[in-house]
């Protein structure tokens, strides 16, 4: 444990390692400081050996090194620990293994900035946030923390509330060549903000991350979020079907067939508020013809988790692409699954972007002939 440290800047003034002084491993900086603190074993030839067995065992490492100003040891019953600040900067972690921690002294390890700039709309607060990472595999799970730690000190509070997020991830590609990726989304909890807006983010840098087409660097992560205690979302309760211009009904079934003029009208009432209706319109294409359903709402499924197979798109255009193109909780869905000769194929007819979250699916049996 320790307190908050600042990144080191590159080309800025290290502090010398000694054999038997503390030694803070880090693999961040700034709102959320990550490490662990230990003991330099034995400085040589501008590199320090550190902790005596490993600190995160990643093997090859780009963590910070850092001294430390140790304030008490504290013992424990699977083992004392160090209560300390992390002071001077004092080179970088490049392994981590299971005899310790080898640093190479006077070189500033390689940031990837997280900043976030948040507002409390009822507030009136507005805070710039920074953590400064190390070691990219941890990029994810830090930038959930550091929105986190933003939401908790703009918000001041746990409790229910909407949000509005919006971020963009820079790197490089596998060539050099830069990427990025600029998309955002809408949230409402009745329990915690905070803990239902941090994940989208995190699973787009996941899946950027273990891609399986291009070995990738991260150069940033910028978010812009408004937070506002008011729980506002659409809840979606019935549906009624035009064809061909026909009279709006409700269907417990549907039968349609290629090239059906279709609107879906959807009643949604407004937490604690009034009813709205909303059309969709769509044509029924050739590649829809199977048995299945019409699957009208918020579209929650629409996209693996990060890790699983497959990964979204052909190559890494196609999944960025796929990325961007994430249904979001304020968009009003309809697609048609259907399974046919070819297997299970899956239309989005046609969604419309709402000032709200919306609530809930409706799922109407479908049959779709030539």
């Amino acid at each position: 444990p320790g307190a908050r440290a600042s990144a080191p800047l590159t080309g800025g003034t290290f502090a010398p390692a000694r054999p038997g002084g503390n030694f803070a491993a880090l693999l961040s900086y700034g709102d959320v400081t990550v490490g662990g603190i230990g003991t330099t074993t034995y400085v040589c030839n501008g590199r320090a050996l550190a902790f005596g067995h490993p600190a995160f065992f990643t093997g090859r490492s780009a963590m910070g090194a850092n001294d430390a100003d140790a304030l008490a040891i504290v013992p424990g019953l699977i083992g004392s620990f160090k209560l300390a600040n992390i002071t001077d900067p004092l080179g970088r972690v490049d392994q981590d293994r299971l005899a310790g921690l080898r640093a190479k002294l006077g070189v500033a390890p390689r940031l990837i900035p997280i900043t976030s700039s948040m507002t409390a709309l009822d507030l009136g607060i507005t805070r710039e946030g920074r953590t400064d990472v190390t070691a990219p595999s941890f990029l994810p799970v830090l930038s959930r923390f550091h929105l986190y730690a933003n939401f908790d000190s703009v918000v001041d509070a746990i409790g229910p509330g909407g949000s509005k997020l919006r971020w963009t991830i820079k790197g490089r590609r596998g060539n050099g060549d830069p990427f990025e990726l600029t998309r955002g989304n809408r949230y409402a909890s009745r329990e915690d903000i905070a803990f239902f807006s941090v994940q989208d983010l995190s699973n787009d840098l996941a899946t950027i991350l273990d891609n399986p087409f291009e070995n990738v660097k991260f150069d940033g992560v910028e978010i812009d979020a408004d937070v506002t205690d008011a729980y506002r979302v659409y809840v979606l309760e019935t549906v009624k079907i035009s064809k061909n211009g026909g009279p709006f009904t409700e269907r417990t079934t549907l039968r349609l067939r290629v090239n059906d003029q279709v609107v879906i009208r959807a009643s949604l009432r407004q937490f604690r508020g009034e009813t709205r209706k909303v059309d969709l319109a769509f044509t029924v294409r050739p590649d829809a013809i199977g048995d299945g359903s019409l699957i009208i709402g918020r579209n929650e499924f629409d996209f693996p988790w990060p890790g699983s197979d497959p990964t979204p798109g052909d190559d890494f255009d196609g999944m960025l692409a796929a990325l961007d193109g994430q249904a979001r909780n304020d968009d009003l869905s309809a697609r048609l699954q259907t399974f046919g000769p070819t297997g299970v194929q899956e239309t989005m007819l046609g969604k419309k972007r709402l000032d709200q979250v919306i609530s809930g699916l409706i799922e109407i049996p479908t049959v779709v002939t030539p």
